[in-house]
């Protein structure tokens, strides 16, 4: 999945995840809280980018209260010196600093996580990227990025001056080692992170751990966020999170400047994910992004702000696309201000993705236009939004209420099934969209003064429904056989003999087990997270397996559910099968998940 951390379940991994940017962005006390407001609010303008590098200390100290608020409520609290017997010096947020040199200007956190008895049941370092408090930061800024120079070509470095989070903190830590100990606290209940070059940290420290403090901190959690800073690739110990659009995340990989970073940075590593996208503004935009002067900066605020992680990863957590999602899954996600989102289509980046591991397109809670383009699968999530499939296979997830498809054909180049909530569609081009709680089409059709839009309702019957939908056959009552081409034949909760036309078909798997005649054409079966162990007895090589709700996988994990077996092909997803008689050479192109 793709948040999963060790061998964590989902849901610990998701909460460590929440934790840690909590107090990733607890330790920037309210500092640039308000540029995802203004952003928002203002779009991409010039008096936008100045607005957002400016200090507003009256919004900072609003955003501060709401992040200290929300990590005490979580049961983190800050560890003072004399808890845990240091002798070095906080400032008046508590927050630790550097211990020598040019690293006085690093800060750090040291929280602890308390029960509602008061118990110590855990204990976070939380590092600071670049900057300091505002009486300091011109200075804490530049010692910030001199000890940049720790992180380019570590190795050599190192033997002269040591590691950064050693130079740094090196007495503090085993200070907080020891404190560890005497309360009975593992590597595995201390939680590392840190965002931009604090994420550099968080990797440094990983880097270390396993030498570094007796080994202590070998086990402990690392999760940074926009590290400046990669070093080797041990998803066993760390996962780096980041958007591909922020010019600094791993803009220092493997101890050597990276200038891929100033463009989309998609370095593929292990331990990080590598294919997440806040489609902003700058999206819509046809010049290049290298010329865009002045808005570069704001890409660089938008794509690299901590305080912009909090709504992506929890749409992201709380989608019910997430369990569909792997490490090597696409996902956009829609920031769009509101000077845009009314007129400009949020549509898939992130790269080149393999067909089996697809895109993701996440919307947010307002009226979001979320346009498919193969591969597909869109979460709508709040508000009322508007969706496009203009090609390939999609899935499209609404809420309800006012969301529309906007099919953009004709009545008579679509061909529709309705199942419930559900609908299916296949258009001209002969791709299919299936659609969720998405109760509203539009169509084209022919007034008095030309071509208009129709808006026609997928849950109430009229003519022009009617003359969207196909022929749909069900084997709730007994085997069938489509009689014309573009029939849909959905196999429900029993076992029966479906059989298609000569011509193309489409067939819905529902449930039961049963054998399925193609019977020639360019079929498309569709199967779900319901269908049972199925037969398909003349398979070709024009037709499509569409595996949906399902998670994409890559080649490799393809190739580990495909055997042939005799004079046979299985597809083994484990909860259901499909066997593919007289079939001992399948195209893995062939299959689609969405």
């Amino acid at each position: 999945m793709l948040f999963n951390y060790r061998d964590y379940d989902v849901e610990t991994s998701a909460d460590l995840i929440m934790n840690a940017w909590g107090l990733a962005i607890y330790a920037y006390h309210g500092r640039g809280g308000w540029t995802g407001s203004v952003y928002q609010e203002g779009g991409i303008t010039p008096e936008s980018a100045m607005l957002m590098k400016s200090t507003d200390t009256t919004e900072n100290r609003k955003m501060k209260q709401e992040i200290d608020q929300r990590v005490h409520e979580q049961g983190w609290r800050n560890i003072t010196p004399e808890t845990l017997g240091y002798e070095g010096k906080i400032d008046k947020n508590g927050t630790f600093h550097g211990e020598s040199g040019i690293y006085k200007a690093a800060e750090m956190e040291v929280m602890g996580k308390y029960d509602s008895e008061n118990n110590l049941i855990g204990m976070a370092l939380s590092f600071r990227g670049t900057s300091g408090p505002l009486e300091d930061e011109p200075l804490d800024t530049l010692l910030d990025r001199i000890a940049y120079l720790n992180f380019l070509y570590p190795d050599v470095l190192a033997e002269q001056r040591g590691n950064y989070v050693e130079n740094a903190f090196g007495e503090l830590i085993e200070t907080i080692k020891e404190f560890a100990i005497n309360n009975n606290l593992a590597a595995k209940d201390i939680l590392v992170t840190g965002h931009s070059l604090g994420g550099g940290a968080v990797n440094n420290m990983a880097e270390i751990s396993d030498y570094a403090w007796d080994g202590f901190f070998s086990d402990a959690n690392y999760i940074a966020f926009a590290s400046m800073y990669m070093k080797g690739d041990n998803s066993d110990k760390i996962i780096n999170i980041g958007f591909d659009n922020d010019p600094v995340y791993k803009f220092i990989a493997d101890g050597r400047l990276d200038f891929s970073a100033f463009s989309h940075n998609n370095i593929g590593k292990n331990s990080s994910v590598n294919n997440l996208h806040l489609f902003s503004d700058i999206d819509t935009l046809p010049i290049p992004e290298a010329s865009l002067g002045f808005l570069k900066s704001i890409n660089w605020l938008v794509g690299h702000a901590v305080h912009n992680y909090g709504h992506a990863l929890s749409n992201i957590l709380s989608s019910p696309l997430y369990e569909q999602m792997n490490r090597g899954s696409a996902v956009t996600l829609s920031y769009l201000s509101e000077k845009t989102r009314a007129s400009e289509w949020v549509t898939q980046q992130g790269g080149d993705v393999s067909q089996s591991l697809g895109h993701f397109i996440i919307g947010s809670e307002n009226n979001d236009l979320l346009r498919a383009t193969g591969n597909t699968r869109v979460d709508g999530r709040g508000g009322n939004d508007i969706f496009q499939a203009t090609q390939g296979n999609n899935s499209l997830y609404g809420s309800g209420g006012e969301d529309i498809f906007d099919t953009d054909l004709g009545v008579s180049e679509l061909n529709m099934a309705i199942d419930g909530d559900t609908f299916y569609t296949l258009s001209e081009n002969g791709g299919i969209t299936i659609g969720h709680n998405i109760h509203w089409l539009g169509v084209k059709t022919e007034g008095e003064t030309g071509e208009i839009n129709m808006k026609v309702s997928t849950q109430t019957s009229s003519a022009t429904l009617d003359e969207l939908l196909g022929q749909k056959l069900e084997s709730v009552a007994g085997d069938v056989q489509a009689m014309q081409s573009e029939s849909w034949l959905f196999a429900c909760d029993d076992d029966h003999v479906l059989a298609g036309s000569s011509g193309r078909d489409l067939f819905v798997i529902k449930g039961g087990e049963h054998k399925f005649f193609s019977e020639g054409g360019e079929d498309v079966f569709i199967f779900d997270t319901s269908s049972g162990n199925q037969t398909i007895i003349d398979f070709n090589n024009k037709s499509q397996l569409i595996f949906h709700g399902v998670s994409g996988m890559t080649q490799d994990e393809l190739e580990g559910i495909t055997h042939v077996k005799g004079n046979n092909t299985v597809i083994d997803l484990g909860a259901y099968s499909v066997t593919l008689q007289n079939c001992t050479q399948l195209d893995l192109q062939q299959l689609y998940f969405i």
